[in-house]
């Protein structure tokens, strides 16, 4: 992220960038559409290149809206294992097992938790 980042800049700086964060999206968009493409086919170095190019035009609108992309990954890690273990607090309190749940109970937890950290 910090390497796409960089790259982003500086060929921004020469001149070869999108005009609004709306064309980033549209690229973002594009990208997905891209992966899900390559995904449906099942190849796995297409798929790999498409979530690259994703990733990429995420960076790019990252730029666009004044965000470190490494920041909001970190942050984002962050938040997601806070959630986990409270979701695994409240599978204990609860006495349920959560390798053996079905996603709706899971799911159901994951929103409790959602609600108690943030």
């Amino acid at each position: 992220m910090l390497r796409a980042a960089k790259v982003s800049r500086k060929i921004a700086r020469a001149g070869f960038d999108w005009t609004s964060k709306e064309h980033v999206m549209e690229k973002v968009d594009e990208e997905i559409d891209e992966l899900k493409k390559a995904i449906s086919e099942g190849t796995p170095a297409a798929i790999e290149h498409e979530l690259g190019d994703v990733f990429l035009a995420l960076v790019n609108l990252g730029r666009f809206l004044d965000i470190q992309p490494e920041t909001a990954v970190m942050k984002a890690n962050s938040r997601f294992e806070l959630r986990f273990r409270t979701l695994e607090k409240l599978a204990a309190e609860a006495g349920i097992s959560i390798e053996s749940s079905d996603m709706e109970t899971l799911d159901r937890l994951w929103d409790e938790s959602k609600k108690r950290v943030g």
